[in-house]
């Protein structure tokens, strides 16, 4: 706890404790700020739950509140949280979130100018990792039951293809992983479903509560929702795409004359390019001034190949 406090003074009333450790009100609870999570009490069920979840899971949140009465300031999160696991919670935001390099956590000058407590890069991942291992069982319980999508994209960067698999629940949408493949000469519809097995196996989620794929249009994601059984929901560029062929479809003949008339204006630098040839052409202009004695014609029929 970053704030210096002392067990002391009066016993708190329930409606000041709520009034300072929540915010946002609704008719069905509020919002606790040291942890964010939303607690159901109606107002006409009094402060139970709400003290319930303080005394549980926030020890010392009334010598919080005696503090910043005296202090007058409200309640924050960090007044809750250890200042070195907050401090490796936002060099991972940054690492995450914004694609900065490790190698920048031990630079001199980066953490200078940044507030955190300083920390190098062994440390981070280490903790990186470790957080991982404390995510995945909360992700295991969250979905046990649960009916879920599988939402998945491959990426290349450079020589290595990676698959990134998404779990959408009624819960929310969760990443799941960032892997590239064992085998990258093999990218089958096999190969994909064996490290998608691999992915449902690693969070326990059950083939049997699988309701649809959500993927790109490709052959082989087509073949994986054949082979698992499953309805593909496909790319939203792809079916917006075939929602405006079926508008238009009552249009196709006007469509396919300006699609001519645009081919035919396409051309028209290439037919410009011979008439200026034969501009220059001795023998051309001979015939123009034969056909043409005048600048006027000459003119008028220059006129007409300028450019629109």
């Amino acid at each position: 706890m970053s704030m210096s406090i002392t067990s002391q003074g009066p016993k708190l009333k329930s409606k000041v404790i709520v009034e300072m450790m929540f915010r946002d009100p609704e008719p069905r609870g509020q919002t606790c700020k040291a942890c964010n999570l939303f607690i159901r009490q109606t107002k006409t069920a009094g402060y139970t739950n709400l003290i319930n979840h303080l005394a549980s899971k926030h020890s010392g949140y009334e010598d919080v509140v005696r503090q910043c009465m005296r202090d007058k300031r409200s309640v924050t999160m960090d007044m809750f949280v250890d200042q070195d696991a907050l401090s490796t919670h936002q060099w991972m935001n940054l690492v995450v979130n914004k694609n900065f390099p490790f190698m920048a956590v031990d630079d001199g000058v980066v953490r200078s100018a940044i507030k955190y407590n300083s920390m190098n890069s062994r440390t981070l991942k280490a903790r990186m990792v470790a957080t991982v291992e404390l995510v995945e069982p909360c992700l295991q319980e969250e979905f046990k039951g649960e009916k879920f999508a599988l939402v998945f994209d491959g990426v290349t960067d450079g020589c290595e293809h990676s698959l990134a698999v998404f779990a959408a629940t009624q819960k929310g949408i969760r990443f799941l992983t960032l892997s590239s493949f064992g085998d990258e000469k093999s990218m089958t519809a096999d190969e994909h479903i064996r490290f998608l097995d691999m992915v449902l196996n690693q969070y326990k989620l059950e083939a049997n509560n699988l309701i649809a794929i959500v993927c790109d249009n490709m052959e082989t994601n087509k073949a994986i929702s054949r082979r698992i059984d499953a309805p593909m929901i496909g790319c939203a560029a792809h079916r917006f795409n075939l929602a405006v062929k079926e508008y238009v479809q009552d249009h196709r003949a006007l469509i396919k004359k300006v699609a001519s008339l645009m081919r035919k204006l396409k051309s028209k630098g290439t037919l410009e390019g011979k008439w200026m040839q034969a501009q220059t052409s001795t023998d051309a202009r001979a015939a123009l001034e034969r056909t043409a004695p005048n600048d006027e014609t000459i003119h008028a029929i220059s006129s007409v190949s300028a450019p629109i």
